[in-house]
């Protein structure tokens, strides 16, 4: 009886010993931090880099000339037309701060505006009723843009540039001009992001060509000749919309800890 009451106090000795030394081992080193798993997130397209566009739309011109016969007498009339154009775009966008984006592109219009109509004069009789046609070829454009992001998907912007265009001149069937035109645009529009490298594009676009450019005809009528000289001026209002593709890895990427 006695050597189990010695055995029993043995086990209860060396039990509570071997507690206490795992308790102190577990005090001594401190307790490895937890695994937390984390989760890709996609916060956005990239909006740095260089990219290509192309699209369609509607344009409005309206042309207005200003005749000065032999008696240098001023006459003045003006003509409208609207066109479907298209239009092909290359440019570069830099993200200067966020939520702020800036670039440079350049843009070719495939319009053909065409006018046609019989000359104006209230003085000499030789001037009158002469049929003119006027043909605007396409026209390219080199700008600036500027706008704000929101929520990283969508751009808002403003932008402007240069201008030209070729302008074709014909009076009475025979007496033909091709003449530069050169000016000056503005705009506005949006654009969004759709999926991977892929954007949707609208603007607002007005063209000014409103340098004073002369068109000199003459022609013969009856017993006398006229020569005149056309002040020419035209301004272009258009709306487009288009896609855009630009190149590069457009997805940012975080890692965002579960919870």
């Amino acid at each position: 009886m006695k050597l189990v009451q010695i055995i029993a106090a043995l086990a209860v000795t060396f039990g509570a010993s071997a507690a206490l030394a795992d308790g102190m081992a577990k005090s001594h080193y401190p307790a490895a931090p937890p695994v937390v798993e984390a989760l890709p997130i996609e916060t956005g397209p990239n909006w740095n880099g260089v990219y290509v566009g192309a699209g369609l739309g509607v344009d409005y011109t309206r042309d207005s000339h200003t005749y000065f016969d032999n008696l240098k007498y001023p006459s003045h009339q003006s003509d409208s037309a609207k066109d479907f154009m298209g239009y092909v775009s290359a440019g570069f966008d830099r993200q200067v701060h966020p939520g702020f984006v800036v670039g440079v592109f350049g843009d070719v219009d495939f319009g053909r505006a065409k006018m046609s109509g019989r000359t104006i004069d209230a003085i000499d009789p030789c001037c009158v009723n002469r049929p003119y046609n006027l043909q605007l070829d396409p026209s390219w454009n080199v700008g600036l843009r500027a706008g704000f992001l929101h929520a990283n998907r969508t751009l808002f912007f403003v932008d402007g540039g240069y201008s030209e265009a070729k302008l074709k001149y014909e009076i009475d069937g025979y007496n033909k001009v091709d003449q530069k035109l050169s000016g000056w645009f503005i705009g506005a529009g949006f654009e969004h992001a759709l999926h991977h490298n892929w954007f949707i594009k609208g603007e607002y676009r007005y063209t000014d060509y409103r340098n004073a450019h002369q068109l000199i005809a003459s022609s013969a009528c009856g017993c006398c000749s006229c020569e005149q000289v056309d002040r020419f001026k035209s301004d272009i209002q258009s709306v487009r919309l288009g896609v855009v593709y630009k190149f590069g890895e457009r997805r940012e990427v975080e890692l965002q800890p579960l919870k």
